[in-house]
């Protein structure tokens, strides 16, 4: 009874003290991720019954987490009936904090039965589990994932239970809880589909390996066993139902999201090669979680567990290469493997011959507990500062493209379709039309890509995703255009869009100021009247702009005086690749005498980027504030008619400094 008493004592303090450091992440972390709001959209359309659509009247599978939308749609109409008032970023956000301390659970549980499996198992080694919930707690892609609105920590929670269920797949009814994890999972992301196919053959293939040792002539029916056979159909079967539902409602076999997405070149293949080096380095120690591993491989001491999971990891790495990575930050892909790593280093360890005959006691355990707990806290202290500033991104752009939503909802009539490359916050609060440029929620752009030569790699911008179609969104006539980065393109579909005559023709910038966001945004709105101009453009100007725009930047944030003279060289560039965006470049050279207060020579520039273009907004409103600054009050109130005829949101009672 004391014994059981002691067990229990410990098992409480322990999970209590996780429960705490957990909840603390979360009150330190919690956000919601831009990408987040696409699923609440396609939720909020399903039960207001508009179907699964991000548009309504458009069927498009712009979501790759079926069962997240069906889940997130049915708990949050039960909750509306209990009245309990939460609404749909806040139940994303708890379901998704929540799985991520269920994951932790199925870390111990996982880890426990693998650890169970070993030939030196005893009742002091029993307690190397509680290692792995305390690893993974402590580190940035499950911090980072679970407390962002998605549905990545249940993903990692099924692929987890389905590993530590394929471990005892011939007992009992294992199979079938393996059968029930593996579609739940396939229908929660489309890895899921992959995972049971690579769990399935590295399992198969370890059986004949063992087989063929045993007897070389040994039949291969007899590998596959009854019980395989059955869930293996079954899967299928189940796979098969999916596939033809999604074909009938949206007309393909697979997510838009797939054909707007995956591409196969070798600069893909560069990305996930980085993609997967970042991750050896912040969350497998530069590799040494491998080496015992490695070496059981090189032996060929390897037992199933270890040819399962490192083989299955292995694979799935290379796939991610494959494809290049994630677009999206802070190791995502890897969260359901790392702990299954962490778990292989000490299993194989205690494999080797070395170390199979020593007695592991509770002081050993204690120590290695400690230099665990240890360096997992260092290893996150260093990855923590990257990891809370993608987090402060994320903050700023969903806070950015709320106000975007709140002001389009607020001072234009409903029927109004907007063009823009984040697909998450604006429209989730906005309820307008939306054409996602980057063809994510848009199947023609999806399917009839159209590159423009010069917009490559080289480009000094953070979003790489290369299908994009700039003249058929130009063609849509979109009544608004929004570059989430501001004035200047930070994606290869704005750069596309930036450079086309057409949107040079017909669109210009306009500025509004957004209380909720305290500054003012701007966006691109349709000219009265189209510009003729028939001068062509290269598109080298693209770098040199978009240098100049980030030096500017640059200088505003640091002050020194030193970077003034690179933007200026980078805009002249520009105007020789483009003179006939000279407005927009002496925009920039002004703006940044303006900023070390130099403003005659400002005024100089803004003065003749508006001769050039006398509905450049972001010069009218520098230079009414330049006029200020030289106390030229009456040309300020002249140069404030002019803004309010062509920007009449730009100024709010009168605003100028």
């Amino acid at each position: 009874m004391l014994k059981f008493k002691n067990k229990y004592l410990f098992y409480s303090f322990y999970w209590g003290i996780i429960l705490y450091i957990f909840y603390n992440h979360f009150k330190t972390i919690s956000f919601i991720q831009d990408d987040a709001f696409t699923v609440l959209r396609y939720v909020k359309n399903f039960l207001e019954g508009n179907g699964l659509v991000f548009n309504v009247g458009e069927k498009v599978e712009g979501y790759t987490n079926f069962l997240w939308v069906i889940l997130l749609s049915v708990i949050y109409k039960s909750e509306t009936l209990l009245k309990l008032n939460f609404d749909l970023p806040q139940l994303t956000q708890i379901l998704s904090s929540f799985f991520g301390l269920v994951f932790l659970i199925a870390v111990y549980v996982t880890s426990w039965k693998i650890f169970s499996s070993l030939k030196n198992y005893n009742k002091t080694l029993q307690y190397i589990s509680f290692i792995f919930p305390v690893m993974i707690l402590f580190t940035t892609p499950f911090n980072y994932w679970s407390f962002s609105g998605m549905e990545t920590s249940l993903f990692a929670t099924l692929t987890l239970l389905s590993i530590h269920l394929l471990i005892d797949f011939e007992k009992g009814n294992y199979y079938k809880y393996f059968l029930l994890t593996s579609i739940l999972n396939s229908l929660l992301r489309p890895e899921g589909l992959l995972f049971f196919v690579l769990l399935i053959v590295v399992d198969i293939i370890y059986s004949f390996l063992i087989a063929t040792k045993i007897s070389p002539f040994d039949e291969t029916s007899k590998i596959i066993s009854s019980k395989k056979k059955k869930v293996i159909v079954i899967f299928l079967l189940i796979q098969l139902v999916y596939i033809s539902f999604r074909f009938a409602y949206y007309g393909f076999p697979l997510p838009n999201t797939f054909y707007a997405k995956t591409e196969f070149t070798f600069n893909f293949l560069l990305r996930g090669i980085d993609y997967f080096f970042k991750y050896i380095i912040t969350d497998l120690y530069y590799g040494v979680v491998l080496l015992p591993v490695i070496l059981r491989f090189a032996l060929k001491k390897f037992d199933r567990i270890e040819f399962i999971i490192f083989s299955f990891g292995i694979i799935y790495i290379i796939l991610t290469i494959i494809i290049g990575g994630d677009v999206l930050p802070i190791g995502r892909f890897y969260i359901p493997i790392t702990p299954l790593f962490y778990m292989l280093f000490f299993y194989s360890l205690l494999n080797l011959k070395q170390f199979y005959e020593f007695k592991m006691n509770s002081i050993i355990i204690g120590l290695l507990f400690a230099t665990t707990i240890i360096s997992s806290i260092i290893n996150y202290d260093s990855n923590k500062t990257e990891m809370m500033e993608k987090r402060s991104y994320e903050i700023g752009l969903v806070t950015k493209m709320k106000s975007y939503a709140d002001w389009i909802k607020n001072n234009q009539t409903k029927n109004v379709t907007v063009a823009l490359s984040t697909i998450g916050a604006f429209p989730f609060y906005s309820n307008v039309k939306v054409i996602d440029i980057v063809g994510l929620t848009d199947e023609y752009i999806a399917h009839h890509p159209k590159e423009v030569d010069g917009i490559d790699e080289n480009l000094p911008i953070f979003w790489k995703e290369r299908h994009y179609n700039a003249d058929y969104v130009i063609n849509q006539k979109p009544d608004f255009i929004i570059f989430p980065a501001g004035a200047k393109p930070s994606a290869f579909a704005e750069c596309a869009i930036f450079i086309n005559d057409e949107f040079y023709k017909i669109y210009y910038l306009q500025l509004f100021y957004a209380d909720g966001f305290d500054q003012l945004l701007p966006i691109f709105f349709k000219r009265n009247s189209v510009r003729i101009d028939s001068s062509d453009c290269n598109v080298k100007f693209l770098s040199h702009y978009i240098n100049a725009n980030n030096l500017f930047l640059s200088l505003v944030k640091t002050k020194n005086r030193k970077i003034i003279n690179e933007i200026l060289h980078q805009a002249d560039l520009a105007n020789q690749y483009c003179p006939k965006r000279v407005s927009e470049i002496n925009s920039i050279k002004g703006m940044s005498f303006y900023h070390l207060g130099n403003f005659n020579i400002a005024k100089k520039y803004f003065e003749d980027s508006i001769e050039e273009d006398s509905m450049n907004t972001i010069s009218l409103f520098y230079l009414m504030n330049t006029y200020s600054k030289l106390n030229e009050i009456d040309n300020a109130e002249k140069t404030i008619i002019r803004l309010r005829k062509i920007s009449s949101y730009a100024i709010k009672d009168l605003y100028y400094n």
